[in-house]
């Protein structure tokens, strides 16, 4: 079985204020506004997150939010002593982790044809 991509899809280009906002001007920041962040805009960045492109759609990311002062203190003892500061002044901190042995379910989730042999825990 062949698949064939529709060029009316992928023919436009994102455009380069974008490009400029998400790759070419993007800084890490150290300081934040202090303002609540609202549960509403973290699930939005998490559904966005959540569609990144993965090997063979493991999507074995997972997402911790912290935004009370008891969850950001549990994290503290974890940090490198030049983030402590920026970590408590944080509207919401993200702890972004990955799910060992995710490929154990690669079969359920990228099922392959019988045609095709993988072996997942053989090929890392």
């Amino acid at each position: 079985m062949t698949q064939t991509l529709d060029a009316a899809a992928h023919s436009s280009k994102i455009a380069n204020d974008a490009l400029d906002q998400l790759f070419r001007q993007a800084r890490t920041h150290s300081a934040w506004l202090p303002q609540r962040i609202h549960a509403e805009t973290l699930r939005e960045v998490y559904e966005l997150a959540r569609l990144g492109p993965t090997s063979a759609n493991a999507s074995p990311a997972r997402f911790v939010f912290l935004a009370s002062e008891a969850a950001k203190a549990r994290l503290l003892p974890a940090l490198a002593p030049g983030n402590i500061e920026k970590t408590k002044a944080a509207p919401v901190n993200v702890i972004v982790a990955w799910v060992p042995n995710s490929t154990k379910s690669s079969p359920n989730c990228f099922p392959t044809p019988t045609c095709v042999s993988i072996s997942w825990e053989t090929s890392r």
